[in-house]
């Protein structure tokens, strides 16, 4: 084969990218592809902190070797490259969203388009029970993923490329990315650009990898590796990961398992695609939900009047992150203490996050909601008062992101009802005024939830 097209897509590197070393090894001569897809970005505010990092990612990648940058749908932009190119072959990397799906084959029916399994370990039909059905539970299906991968050690190798085979440029006839304004965006500024280089994150936190066990719950202390923007970009291979951790003295199981929770979210995601729009737990799939546009504005604006729940929602909103702990809590208000619809969460986690991943978004909603797979009980409600004494005792967290309540001791974060009027005037702050009062009453709300969910399961 003589031309061939590297299409990169959720996998922004170079090293160990699968499909990249498939074109090198097929082809003599191998054209770098990126294509901004206007369907995607049509959905998108102009200055999406997604987008900048994106086309930040890409300026330096393109340090090594040309990348060709258009604008467009790819259903139309690949089969014109591809005859601009006069490649024989376009090489990219598996996507298994629905909107991907049906644009791959849509594409695959005009060209001849190679695709590779790469930013997860194992595809959602390799691993299954006794029976040769999905599982639908973690912890079995993470047993069986880590004896797969005993059995089949070759499944982290690294895939190496032929710099050589790269072509640096190709006068093409289509217009070409130049810039953020070139797509109509425009660099972001309300959420500050974070590292978008994952090699340079996994080197640095992997001094702090075996202290993850014991503090990972406590979002103060931020010892998370803030890897998950890297896997969703693929800036950093997953293999290539995998590969650290079995090469270490002693393997740092939960944070691995973190890794197998993502494959095991997208086996989900494969094999029972509903998940997308509807509950996985199909006794769910007519539960009503309340409706409250002021409360649900005051739960994404980070006014509930519940310190952790709120200083959660403000991290997101300044930061584009929100520590896994406090996902969680936030979640659980939302769906339980508010009974509000997941989709309304999952879809503004989804306009928010920097790590923003269908599949792990979506499994980790319908985890905290109790309708997905191996879900919390529907009767576990996280109370976010004792989260608090757990995980934020001196109220570090909240301190950070709720300054308003700098003066008041971090016990009242425990019991919010124990700061009444005297209090409030001794410590300056009152409820309604200089921060919200409590927007439920959480012990009437987790009774509400447990009963109406109580109804609807068999």
């Amino acid at each position: 084969m003589k031309k061939g097209i590297f299409w990169m897509r959720r996998d922004l590197r170079w090293a160990d990218n699968r499909a990249l070393s498939m074109a090198c090894k097929e082809a003599d001569e191998v054209y770098p592809v990126f294509i901004f897809d206007k369907n995607i970005l049509s959905k998108l505010p102009k200055d999406d902190h997604r987008v900048s990092f994106i086309f930040e990612r890409l300026e330096k990648l393109t340090d090594k070797h040309y990348i060709h940058i258009y604008f467009g749908d790819p259903v139309e932009m690949i089969p014109k490259i591809m005859k601009d190119f006069e490649a024989d072959a376009v090489f990219t990397n598996e996507d298994y969203e629905s909107y991907a799906i049906k644009r791959d084959e849509k594409i695959g029916k005009e060209i001849d388009l190679r695709k590779f399994l790469d930013h997860i370990i194992f595809a959602g039909d390799e691993i299954k029970t006794g029976q040769g059905t999905p599982y639908k539970v973690y912890t079995p299906y993470k047993n069986s993923w880590l004896k797969k991968l005993e059995e089949n050690p070759e499944r982290i190798f690294e895939f190496k490329y032929k710099p050589s085979k790269m072509v640096q440029k190709y006068k093409t006839k289509y217009d070409q990315v130049k810039s953020l304004d070139d797509i109509g965006f425009e660099k972001t500024e309300k959420i500050d650009l974070i590292e978008t280089d994952g090699e340079k994150v996994f080197k640095k936190y992997l001094d702090k990898i075996h202290d993850y066990k014991e503090t990972r719950d406590y979002p103060a202390m931020d010892n998370t590796s803030h890897l998950a923007t890297h896997f969703r970009f693929g800036t950093i291979s997953t293999r290539g990961v995998c590969r650290t951790l079995k090469n270490m003295d002693k393997l740092p199981e939960t944070w691995l398992s973190q890794i197998i929770w993502r494959d095991f979210f997208y086996s989900i995601l494969q094999n029972f695609s509903y998940v997308e729009n509807k509950e996985f737990n199909e006794q769910y799939q007519g539960m009503s939900w309340r409706e409250d546009k002021e409360a649900l504005n005051a739960w994404k604006e980070g006014k509930t009047g519940f310190p952790i729940v709120d200083a959660g929602m403000r991290e997101l909103n300044s930061t584009g992150y929100m520590h896994n702990r406090v996902r969680m809590i936030v979640a659980s208000f939302l769906t339980k203490n508010l009974l509000m619809d997941w989709r309304l969460g999952e879809s503004y986690f989804a306009e928010k996050l920097y790590d923003y991943d269908l599949a792990v978004n979506n499994g980790s909603w319908q985890w905290a909601s109790s309708t997905g797979c191996d879900a919390q009980p529907y009767f576990r409600v996280f109370n976010p008062e004792s989260q608090v004494k757990k995980f934020d005792p001196d109220g570090e967290y909240i301190y950070k992101w709720v300054p308003e309540l700098k003066d008041v001791p971090a016990k009242f974060f425990q019991q919010m009802g124990k700061f009444d009027e005297k209090k409030q005037k001794e410590f300056g702050v009152i409820l309604g005024k200089d921060y919200p009062e409590p927007l439920v009453d959480l012990k009437q709300t987790r009774v509400r939830a447990i009963a109406h969910f109580k109804k609807y399961s068999n």
